[in-house]
């Protein structure tokens, strides 16, 4: 599913190295946790995966093709602040349905996607029309995951989405997030500092230090 083969990163040629000979393989349908402290180089390894940049050196593979060229929306992404990646002025449909607009579905398609998606993550019709500001943390978070999943993407890079939460709406996200995985047929990458969710999620841990990949 996803090669990482001896990849470098630094953001220039005097810069400090961030990522260094770095090699990873990501099975289809497993779930991956990568933690680290602050500053190990998560974020940085996370756009690798998803083509926003290029290694320095080395090559990120996924399904055969290079990260940077691989097909449009086959890896997405939910991190630890969904108020800053919704729009404050669209409805949550809004959202959810902004992925399907160059799918060329009529409007009656979308709606129906959007409708059984916002389902499945746990919202009902009463959640539908609702703005960010009117919504919890843990229910905004259920609302990138399902835009996220909308896009139909063969893998999902979760980057600290449960770090903010209270214990109990935790708990509650990672078995959602595990029903989902199963569902449909995801490869999920952790992006944690949180040993426990790491373990109650994932089925192999590694941990990120001073630029390299190390078995936890």
């Amino acid at each position: 599913m996803i090669n990482m083969q001896n990849v470098t990163f630094r953001y220039g040629k005097r810069a400090p190295i961030i990522l260094n000979d770095l090699s990873l393989t990501i099975e289809q349908g497993s779930s991956v946790a990568l933690l680290g402290r602050s500053g190990s180089g998560k974020t940085t390894l996370s756009r690798l995966l998803l083509g926003l940049m290029k290694p320095t050196e080395g090559n990120i593979i996924i399904q055969g093709e290079l990260a940077t060229k691989a097909p449009k929306g086959i890896g997405q992404l939910v991190h630890q602040h969904p108020e800053s990646s919704l729009n404050s002025k669209r409805s949550i449909v809004e959202s959810v349905e902004e992925p399907l607009l160059q799918l060329g579905l009529s409007r009656k398609e979308r709606e129906r996607q959007v409708r059984e998606m916002l389902l499945e993550v746990g919202l009902d019709e009463s959640f539908f029309y609702r703005y960010p500001d009117q919504m919890s943390g843990g229910q905004l978070q259920r609302v990138c995951i399902a835009r996220a999943l909308i896009a139909k993407p063969a893998f999902v890079v979760l980057d600290e989405v449960v770090n903010r939460l209270d214990v109990q709406t935790k708990v509650k996200l990672l078995d959602l997030l595990r029903v989902l995985k199963h569902s449909h047929q995801l490869t999920y990458l952790f992006v944690t500092h949180d040993v426990t969710s790491a373990e109650y999620t994932c089925d192999t841990i590694y941990r990120l230090e001073n630029g390299t990949i190390q078995s936890q």
